[in-house]
């Protein structure tokens, strides 16, 4: 049992496994099912602890849906209110808040995303939006598993794929054109 999870797992990775599926979308037996999320984990585990998204205590644990990510969007902090916090995102002079991310055919399925809360920086006098200057995001890519059409043993195939996503926010120079 355990080499041909192997085999499929290597099948997967390097995409030549046309062969060995169904009919896309379908089964001998009738339609596709989801595999469990645990089934999912354990391949994007399989792929690399440091780079699976809540897996073995990488920066992306923190990219989770884990009820930091506002209910509401909030906006920018003026004066008084800026810079305070506990949080770098709320001591930022380019502060960022977490939206959620969601996409039903990828695992995991919700993710964190930073979102700019200003579109200058904190930077004038008491705190003030200083528009001279540009909060933008910061982008980085993490590994995912993206949902195919391919279906095999009755469950949908999963393949590694790269999601960009926003990570916090930082204060640059207006672009020149």
């Amino acid at each position: 049992m355990r080499s041909q999870q192997l085999v499929l797992l290597l099948a997967v990775l390097h995409g030549s496994c046309d062969a060995a599926w169904d009919s896309p979308g379908k089964h001998r037996g009738g339609a596709c099912a989801e595999p469990s999320d645990n089934k999912l984990r354990m391949q994007l585990r399989k792929l690399g602890p440091m780079i699976a998204p809540g897996i073995g205590g990488s920066r992306e644990s923190s990219l989770l849906v884990d009820g930091t990510e506002d209910v509401q969007r909030r906006s920018c902090p003026s004066g008084a209110t800026g810079g305070k916090g506990k949080d770098i995102k709320d001591r930022s002079v380019s502060p960022w808040s977490f939206t959620v991310n969601q996409d039903s055919l990828r695992y995991p399925r919700r993710i964190k995303e930073a979102y700019c809360l200003c579109d200058g920086c904190l930077l004038g006098h008491d705190g003030q939006e200083e528009r001279s200057v540009m909060s933008e995001p910061f982008f980085t890519s993490i590994l995912v598993l993206r949902r195919t059409k391919r279906c095999h043993h009755g469950r949908y195939v999963y393949k590694p794929d790269l999601e960009t996503i926003a990570l916090f926010c930082t204060c640059s120079a207006q672009q020149r054109s």
